[in-house]
């Protein structure tokens, strides 16, 4: 049996992700329930490129860096500023607490992979990607089938330098379960930094350089599960009256951000503001 070229195997995992969001494998009225909005791109990559260059701005002008030779140049020869960057670069984690298919994080991690290339880390590209993915990027999903297209959509961020193989039967089966693909992706051998979880309630002492993303918009009156609001209500300070989950999102970030040089961008709905007029 002929094995399939690196372009077929390639538009394969790019048809799944399609599929998923144009909601082929979802009903409508399931995503809507769960408050999920899939961001358009212009609007993923003003957030992710504004964070970074708030990020990095104590030490360079990011998106200079990449369009001025000149100024590229004076930042590669003075060796305190780019030491510093090097530290920077290597400590950063960056988080999406509610990540979706994954367009927060793969529209970061084409940011990452422009800077490591521009130190000349001395990686290839797909050590540099995988380095990205393992230790630089982190998201949760509390849906599982969108957490498994969200490590689909990095897997194939990693294998799009067609040099390196990649057989798409041990990670897509035939009858395309969502399941059997996620038990797929645990046995490569690469760590991805997805989980599925509650983004709210679920225990996480980790802290993050970078928290960004669109969490998930439903008032309070339209939880369902009483037990559930409960939680939410004796867990959050900013749960009362007028609140919606984005606004616990932004509370539960705030607490995972990493204090003194921590960045946060989200995206809310004016609820927000009303809950900050009414504890004035």
């Amino acid at each position: 049996m002929k094995t399939p070229s690196m372009k077929i195997i390639l538009e394969s995992l790019d048809n799944i992700i399609t599929d998923f969001e144009n909601k082929k494998s979802v009903r409508i009225e399931s995503k809507q329930d769960l408050g999920i909005i899939y961001t358009p791109k212009i609007i993923v990559e003003y957030i992710v490129s504004n964070i970074f260059r708030i990020y990095f701005a104590d030490l360079l002008e990011f998106e200079k860096l990449f369009e001025n030779a000149t100024y590229r140049n004076e930042i590669i020869r003075n060796d305190v500023i780019f030491n510093s960057l090097l530290r920077k670069l290597h400590n950063l984690t960056i988080l999406d607490p509610a990540c979706g298919s994954g367009r927060f994080l793969i529209s970061a991690a084409g940011k990452l992979f422009k800077l490591y290339k521009l130190i000349n880390s001395g990686l290839s590209d797909f050590e540099i990607k995988r380095t990205i993915i393992e230790k630089n990027l982190h998201g949760i999903e509390i849906e599982k089938q969108a957490c498994v297209i969200s490590k689909l959509r990095l897997i194939r961020w990693l294998f799009s330098d067609k040099k390196v193989p990649l057989d798409i039967n041990k990670i897509i089966p035939n009858n395309l379960k969502i399941e059997d693909i996620n038990h797929n992706i645990n046995k490569l051998n690469l760590k991805v930094n997805i989980s599925h979880k509650d983004f709210l309630l679920d225990n996480n002492s980790n802290t993050y350089e970078i928290i960004i993303g669109n969490p998930p918009y439903i008032e309070n009156k339209k939880i369902r599960k009483g037990d559930y609001k409960k939680k939410l209500t004796n867990r959050f300070t900013s749960a009362f009256r007028l609140f919606d989950l984005s606004i616990l999102f932004l509370e539960r970030a705030l607490e995972l951000m990493q204090q003194h040089s921590g960045c946060l961008s989200m995206i809310l709905t004016i609820n927000f503001y009303l809950q900050i007029m009414e504890l004035k």
